[in-house]
């Protein structure tokens, strides 16, 4: 992901609707020493991207969104595909936290072998106005890449 990019991922993350990321924060995020970022395009149009960190024994995905219009076309599982064959036997698991209203996330996830291990009780804040915050549980997915042979 470049800084030219940025435009049409945040054109995608305002589609996701009211909790969705500002570019103020993807440019945060991504500013952040060890966190990266991979776009999906479709005839020179981005159409999902992923933002993720690598640790020591683990990739942590911090966001990935597909533009409605690209949704269950193939587009996340390219994404997820490109990190998961970064798996290594040193770092071989990828874990994902997704809200709770994000079944469509969480089917995605199971699909592809993921497993919610954990639910994180008023993981996500969203402000509703001000100094008034709403809160929802966070579920924790985990891929566990099968042993090398």
């Amino acid at each position: 992901m470049t800084p030219a990019d940025m435009k049409q991922v945040v054109a995608i993350e305002k589609e996701c609707g009211e909790n969705h990321w500002t570019e103020k924060e993807l440019l945060k995020r991504l500013g952040r020493q060890g966190i990266y970022g991979a776009v999906c395009y479709f005839e020179n149009v981005i159409v999902g991207y992923m933002i993720y960190e690598p640790h020591d024994t683990y990739f942590h995905i911090l966001n990935l969104t597909v533009s409605e219009k690209c949704r269950r076309k193939g587009v996340g599982k390219n994404l997820m595909r490109r990190l998961l064959s970064n798996c290594t036997p040193r770092r071989d698991t990828v874990d994902i936290v997704v809200r709770e209203t994000n079944l469509a996330g969480q089917l995605f996830l199971k699909s592809l072998k993921f497993e919610c291990d954990q639910i994180f009780k008023e993981y996500f804040g969203d402000e509703v106005a001000p100094k008034e915050m709403r809160w929802e549980d966070g579920y924790h997915f985990l891929y566990t890449a099968p042993p090398s042979k």
